[in-house]
């Protein structure tokens, strides 16, 4: 092959193959991460209730894909979901030491659940996106801070009103 003709093979590999390469996921890594999290303080808080699909649901969903088990190899997969919803939360929430790769691969598995039982409406309760919630949390600190303020304004100014001497600001 011709010095040019190489040239031109590294050029092509450099293009996309197909649009796939060039596709971005709706809800970045950022987003899947604050709703992972923002998911778990709000199930840990009690907010949330995740109802698991039973042995008879799966059951029922194994016979309706025309792949049916048995109902002790449904109560065996109920089980099994459960422990992996454990297993992702620990890894998710660092109790269960990880690599980043790991700890991406168990958000994004987690994140999917979350997709399936909104869906599937198995989540009860709300949950916000987890920089929403840090968000109101610092907007509900500063509010705090500014009632204390006008308290200390209200007292200072009922004390100066009274005839008490005005202390300076």
């Amino acid at each position: 092959m011709a010095k040019d003709e190489l040239e031109k093979a590294d050029l092509a590999d450099d293009e996309p193959k197909s649009s796939l390469d060039e596709a971005k996921p709706l809800f970045s890594q950022d987003e899947v991460e604050n709703t992972v999290k923002g998911f778990l303080l709000a199930w840990m808080r009690g907010e949330l209730t995740v109802h698991f699909p039973t042995s008879d649901d799966i059951h029922s969903l194994s016979v309706a894909q025309g792949k049916p088990i048995t109902l002790q190899e449904a109560k065996a997969k109920e089980h099994e979901n459960k422990k992996e919803f454990t297993n992702l939360i620990e890894v998710c929430s660092g109790r269960t030491p990880a690599s980043p790769a790991e700890l991406e691969k168990a958000t994004t598995s987690l994140f999917r659940y979350i997709m399936w039982w909104r869906q599937g409406e198995r989540i009860e309760g709300k949950f916000l996106e987890y920089s929403i919630e840090e968000k109101m949390n610092e907007l509900e600190r500063k509010l705090e801070a500014t009632n204390r303020i006008v308290i200390e304004f209200i007292k200072w100014y009922r004390g100066s009103t009274s005839g008490e001497s005005v202390p300076k600001m």
